[in-house]
C-alpha cells in the first residue's frame, strides 16, 4: 500500500510538472534570467535582474524575438467605498506576447498605463455579476500615490498547471513613474 501511494504522488508530480505552463504557446522558448550572487561564502540564485536589461537583450542579441519585465508589490486598491490590500503586478506589453493568457473580457490592445487589467477571481471581488469593463478602480502603491485605472481586460480563470498567477496588472512603467531606469533599479523577473 505504502508502495502504490508513493508510485502514485510520484506519477502525479511528475504529470504536474510535464504540463506546467502547457497552454503558454511559446513555453520551450521561454528563458528568465536569474542572478547568482555570492554572500558570506554562500550563493544566492534571484530572479531579480536590471530594469535596463530587458530593452537591452532585444536590442544587442538579434535571436531574442520578445522580452518583458515583470515587477511586483503591494497596494491598497479602492473599488467603490471598500479597500482591499492585493498583490499588483507590473509588466510591459511585451508579456502579452510571451504568456498566453486567455481573456473573458477585453484585450491586452488597450493595455496602457492609465488601465488594469484583473484575473477572474479579483474582477468578481470588486464587481461581482456586474461587466467590469469601463469600471474604475483606484490604487494606491507603497510610495503613497493614489491612481485610477480603468479595467481593459479580464483574463479566464488561470489554469492550475500555471508557475505565475497574476491577480492585478498595470503598466510597468507605473513601477518607476519614469522612463529613466537605471542599470541599478531592479525588476523581479526578465
Amino acid at each position: 500500500a505504502t508502495a502504490i501511494g508513493c508510485a502514485m504522488t510520484a506519477f502525479l508530480w511528475a504529470d504536474f510538472q510535464a504540463n506546467r505552463d502547457h497552454f503558454h504557446e511559446y513555453r520551450h522558448t521561454a528563458y528568465q534570467v536569474l542572478t547568482h550572487l555570492e554572500e558570506e561564502g554562500q550563493e544566492i540564485v534571484s530572479g531579480k535582474s536590471p530594469a535596463r536589461l530587458s530593452n537591452w537583450l532585444k536590442s544587442n542579441y538579434p535571436g531574442v524575438k520578445n522580452d518583458t519585465e515583470i515587477g511586483r508589490s503591494e497596494g491598497n486598491i479602492r473599488v467603490k467605498n471598500q479597500v482591499f490590500r492585493e498583490k499588483v503586478w507590473f509588466v510591459d506589453s511585451d508579456f502579452f506576447e510571451m504568456f498566453d493568457f486567455d481573456f473573458a473580457y477585453g484585450s491586452a490592445v488597450q493595455f496602457s498605463n492609465q488601465s488594469v487589467i484583473l484575473n477572474w477571481p479579483m474582477a468578481e471581488k470588486y464587481f461581482g455579476e456586474t461587466d467590469p469593463m469601463g469600471r474604475t478602480v483606484e490604487i494606491k502603491m507603497a510610495e503613497g500615490n493614489v491612481q485610477t485605472f480603468e479595467v481593459v481586460g479580464v483574463l479566464d480563470p488561470i489554469p492550475e498547471s500555471a508557475s505565475f498567477k497574476p491577480q492585478i496588472l498595470l503598466d510597468i512603467q507605473q513601477q518607476r513613474q519614469t522612463n529613466t531606469a537605471s542599470w541599478l533599479d531592479l525588476t523581479d523577473a526578465t
